[in-house]
């Protein structure tokens, strides 16, 4: 399974919020395989100057989280932050 959910909301004349996540879920048939969750969420913002249009700017903040069953026995489970 496979989602993508994005949203924008201008905020004012100069500043918009931005968002997105992902989803990817991986379900494996057989023996001694597992399943496979991957989540990647983006937040941030950006200007744009409406008087002058000299600059722009944006920043975002990424969380990732991965949990991957890869046997029985055997696991990874990640979670990250990226700025």
């Amino acid at each position: 399974m496979l989602n993508t959910l994005g949203f924008a909301a201008k905020l004012s004349d100069t500043w918009t919020f931005l968002g997105r996540n992902v989803l990817a879920i991986t379900h494996v048939k057989g023996t001694g395989v597992g399943d496979t969750t991957r989540e990647r969420l983006q937040t941030g913002f950006a200007y744009r100057s409406s008087q002058t249009s000299k600059w722009n700017a944006l920043a975002m903040v990424e969380f990732k989280v991965e949990d991957n069953t890869l046997t029985q026995t055997s696991s990874l489970a990640r979670k990250v932050t990226v700025f």
